[in-house]
């Protein structure tokens, strides 16, 4: 499972402005599901880590596109032999358009966007050897609409945000 590890939730950029996160998260998976749908435990074990820049540009009126450009290192390592298989490259790109408003101390949003694949999944003398190297991304497009509420509160001489997001994705495949 790659992470999502930067989005802006319902803070957004006034005209002109802009904002860039930098983000990283770490993930492990000891099994996983196959084509249809069943978990399987596995001698193999899935590493990620995912390092992302995650951008937006205020547009005006409430308007800004935002831009995801994530890179991962990922591996699967076998149990038994202790072999380490490792890709590493860009991974899948986010393209978005947000619209938000804010009322006294409560931030709102909804934005929209695309996750496009930019790399090849697997490289030809790779590909009789699939199961071994992980890929770097889904390899295939996904859609996404997010609501997202947040409320700044001071927290001492600094003002914070919390917030909560709900969305839906839609999968090409």
């Amino acid at each position: 499972a790659l992470c999502s590890s930067a989005l802006a939730g319902p803070s957004l950029p006034g005209p002109g402005g802009y904002y860039l996160n930098v983000g990283y998260a770490h993930s492990t998976a000891l099994d996983y599901y196959d084509s249809a749908g069943q978990r399987v435990d596995s001698d193999k074990h899935y590493e990620g880590n995912r390092f992302q820049l995650y951008s937006g540009v205020g547009l005006g009126k409430g308007f800004a596109v935002t831009l995801g450009l994530p890179y991962v290192v990922a591996a699967k390592v076998d149990e038994t032999t202790g072999e380490r298989h490792q890709t590493r490259g860009p991974g899948d790109v986010q393209l978005g358009l947000a619209w938000g408003a804010r009322f006294n101390d409560v931030s709102f949003a909804v934005s929209g966007g695309i996750k496009l694949p930019v790399y090849n999944l697997l490289e030809e003398e790779e590909a009789e050897q699939s199961w071994i190297f992980p890929d770097l991304g889904a390899g295939q497009i996904d859609m996404d609409l997010r609501v997202a509420v947040g409320l700044v509160r001071p927290l001492g001489p600094w003002r914070g945000l919390a917030n909560a997001e709900v969305g839906y994705r839609a999968r090409t495949e």
